[in-house]
């Protein structure tokens, strides 16, 4: 057992083989650097698409396609299996058993615009899932609800698609989530101190569940067939300043 070992007296010596570490740091370059892994993800590869279902409704479907790239951050959503305690025979220790799933609740933080745009596209379609609207009056209606009525499901949901790439943009993870809709539009900070950052909002989305889907991605192409120009274009950016500074007068809708 320790025959690599040898003894001087009290003093305890082992030769030196760090190949034969049980942990190496060669070793772990190396089964990092395989293949199959390709070294570690970096997360500020990523972005993040809405995409409209067939039946959503035209308020929300002209305006949540152009949110792509004010995306700042987003969470990868996880997973969690429901269990209940049970005792065998009645008697002796719980343990659990499974008996639902349920989907974790994902933030996306959005950045603002100088216009207002991004806050009205929020607005609206919170507004389209329950009318929350008093400018119309009580007893009036908007888009055919009166205040606080609810809108059908199908109108207003939508998938999303938080796509991460790597340094190549060649293999990329599609999170895919399906049914979606903003749960929770979160408060805007302002502060007369804020003068070298941007404003962001935060949104929480919730979803009925999601896949995973690992692809190659040819030369010069997205999974979709776009242009790749876009995703060379965020992989260039180095600070959230650089990206607010570009999009700064832009008109998100165009």
């Amino acid at each position: 057992m320790f025959k690599d070992w040898t003894y001087e007296g009290e003093k305890t010596t082992h030769p030196r083989d760090g190949g034969k570490a049980r942990f190496s740091i060669t070793k772990f370059i190396s089964q990092i650097s395989k293949d199959n892994l390709s070294g570690f993800w970096q997360p500020s590869r990523f972005i993040v698409r809405i995409n409209p279902g067939p039946n959503t409704a035209p308020i929300v479907r002209g305006n949540v396609e152009d949110m792509t790239f004010l995306c700042s951050s987003a969470a990868l959503p996880g997973v969690q299996i429901i269990t209940s305690d049970h005792r065998r025979q009645n008697m002796g220790t719980f343990d659990r058993r499974p008996f639902g799933v349920q989907v974790t609740d994902i933030p996306l933080t959005f950045m603002l615009d100088q216009r207002g745009t991004v806050q009205q596209v929020f607005r609206e379609w919170t507004n389209y899932i329950v009318n929350y609207s008093y400018k119309e009056g009580e007893h009036k209606t908007i888009d055919g609800k009166h205040l606080f009525e609810i809108g059908y499901r199908d109108q207003y949901l939508c998938d999303i698609d938080i796509i991460c790439l790597d340094q190549q943009q060649q293999n990329i993870i599609t999170y895919h989530l399906y049914e979606a809709f903003p749960m929770q539009i979160g408060d805007v900070t302002t502060a007369w101190s804020e003068t070298d950052s941007f404003g962001v909002l935060p949104v929480q989305f919730t979803f009925r569940t999601y896949d995973i889907n690992k692809e190659e991605v040819k030369e010069g192409k997205t999974p979709q067939g776009e242009s790749r120009k876009d995703f060379v274009y965020l992989q260039s950016l180095d600070k959230p300043s650089q990206l607010s500074q570009d999009f700064i007068g832009r008109n998100p809708n165009r």
